[in-house]
């Protein structure tokens, strides 16, 4: 049937690596899939670098077990990729922080493993022309990868020492593109998008040779939350999704707002789907943190203000309750709290998350 089912605490690469052994793919691929488990990834909807292609972790969930708070057991849809027997309350439990209930049993849909994979870094001077590079090759030329990764300069900077891959003097913004297929069509393809940076002033671009190459490559990727600590000894980790069209308006947008406040930040994420983790840094002790908050809530009200969400993989949990209202309105929370209380009545589950 393509499905497997298992319990939340199965880690992600681990499934991932158990299911590949039969030729089959679970696409949703968060920065933690080494050690998140299939449970935390169903209560926040975690999303990941192939969020572009194949979409997030309630795209691939078929049917739930689930403890409620008065110890009741339900199951919540079916092993089938077609159910609308009533209201899906398997999508309604996804991403719910864990409010709601206890699941014990997740069953996931699985693709066909696609029979090749190849991976392209590019390196750019400015920003832009990296953006100038993702549009053309998502809307420009059609081309739908499997991942459009980015990062900006401050991610570069910090990298740099120790890094295993020679990054080119100057660069200020790299691109790490992924496409899957079959041979012919990869091939293909990653040749024209490497045309495509090559057109729009790339200083260099490298395409992986080897499956050690491209872990190379994704290790960098993987590594530069942690590395971002070289500029800064405390970090607040934000992240939010706009259109994808109004990516360039939102770095820009961040970067005009981090100077005024006076605070460095970082960004990287998953531009192909218009997703960003932003990353103000600043020092222990320093008088920042205040200046930190208000930079965060200026820039989420401009992400909210151009179509975009304040969080967009890693859920509201405390750090983000006080932001909610910028996005939904005060009906939209009282309906979400109404339907807390018939779940859990006592508030017993997670108290004190998303809203209050």
């Amino acid at each position: 049937d393509l499905t497997v089912t298992v319990e939340p605490g199965v880690v992600t690469k681990d499934l991932q690596d158990e299911v590949a052994k039969h030729k089959l793919f679970y696409p949703p691929d968060p920065g933690s899939a080494g050690f998140s488990t299939i449970g935390g990834n169903v209560a926040e909807c975690s999303g990941g670098a192939t969020g572009m292609k194949y979409g997030v972790t309630r795209d691939y969930v078929l049917a739930l077990e689930i403890v409620l708070p008065d110890g009741s057991i339900i199951n919540t849809g079916r092993k089938t990729l077609k159910s609308v027997a009533g209201y899906d309350l398997t999508r309604f439990f996804v991403g719910s922080e864990g409010t709601l209930g206890v699941y014990t049993k997740i069953t996931l849909k699985l693709l066909p493993m696609p029979e090749k994979l190849g991976t392209i870094v590019s390196y750019f001077a400015d920003f832009h022309d990296a953006l100038n590079t993702s549009d053309s090759i998502q809307i420009k030329n059609r081309i739908l990868p499997r991942s459009l990764e980015f990062m900006d300069t401050a991610c570069i900077i910090s990298l740099k020492e120790g890094a295993k891959v020679a990054i080119p003097e100057g660069a200020k913004s790299l691109l790490l593109i992924d496409v899957d297929g079959n041979e012919k069509s990869v091939t293909n393809t990653i040749a024209k998008i490497e045309d495509i940076c090559e057109e729009n002033n790339a200083l260099k671009s490298e395409v992986a040779k080897t499956a050690e190459e491209r872990e190379i490559l994704w290790e960098m990727i993987r590594s530069v939350s942690p590395a971002l600590f070289k500029i800064g000894t405390m970090k607040f980790n934000d992240d939010f999704c706009v259109p994808r069209s109004k990516v360039r308006v939102a770095l820009e947008k961040i970067y005009e707002l981090s100077k005024a406040a006076s605070v460095k930040v970082a960004a990287f994420g998953h531009i192909g789907d218009g997703h960003i983790n932003l990353n103000v840094m600043y020092d222990d002790g320093s008088d920042k943190e205040h200046l930190v908050h208000a930079f965060i809530r200026e820039v989420l009200k401009e992400v909210v203000s151009i179509g975009g969400t304040i969080t967009s993989e890693h859920g509201v949990g405390h750090t983000k309750v006080e932001y909610v209202k910028l996005e939904l309105t005060a009906q939209e929370i009282e309906l979400m709290r109404e339907l807390k209380k018939l779940f859990d009545p006592k508030g017993i589950m997670n108290p004190g998350k998303i809203f209050v």
